[in-house]
This record gives C-alpha cells, sequence and structure tokens, in this order.
C-alpha cells in the first residue's frame, strides 16, 4: 500500500509540472495567435479560449484559468458535423 501510495504522489508531481508547462504553453500560443483562433497541429484542432471574455466571473468547482485549451480532432469534428447535417436534414424534411 506505502508504494502504491509512492507512485500516486509521484505521478501527481508530474502531472503539476505538466499542468505548470500547458499553462505557460497556452500563454504563448495566445500571444502568437490570440483566442478564438484555430490551429490545425496534424490532425488535431487547438484553440485557446478565454473564459472571461464575456464576463467577468465564472461558477466553477474548482480554479478557473482565464486561458485554456479546446483540443479537437479533425476526425471528430467531422463526425459532428455529419450528426449535425443529419438533423437538419430530417428537420427538413418535417
Amino acid at each position: 500500500m506505502t508504494s502504491r501510495l509512492a507512485e500516486i504522489e509521484s505521478a501527481l508531481g508530474l502531472m503539476k509540472k505538466l499542468y505548470e508547462e500547458k499553462e505557460q504553453l497556452t500563454l504563448q500560443l495566445k500571444e502568437l495567435v490570440g483566442t478564438e483562433q484555430e490551429v490545425v497541429v496534424g490532425d488535431m484542432i487547438i484553440k485557446v479560449v478565454d473564459n472571461f471574455a464575456e464576463k467577468n466571473t465564472v461558477f466553477k468547482a474548482a480554479a478557473v484559468k482565464r486561458y485554456d485549451l479546446e483540443v479537437d480532432s479533425l476526425y471528430a469534428r467531422q463526425v459532428k458535423a455529419d450528426k449535425e447535417a443529419e438533423k437538419a436534414a430530417k428537420k427538413a424534411k418535417k
């Protein structure tokens, strides 16, 4: 049990470092492209989102960073678009 706790503690330390690095890279990307601008990297779409763009207060259960990343894949985006088109076509038939 204690060795598992040590493993978990080590992993949490690594996660903290990764979150800090993600925050730094998010701010760098925001400086390069601004917010709400989609950037395609391989088959992924990345966008910096300003969580406070339209409001001064955001209610969430934890700390909220002002800037965050939205990451999506081109495939997932296409599947979503296909489903929305299918729904629209069904609505148009009614």
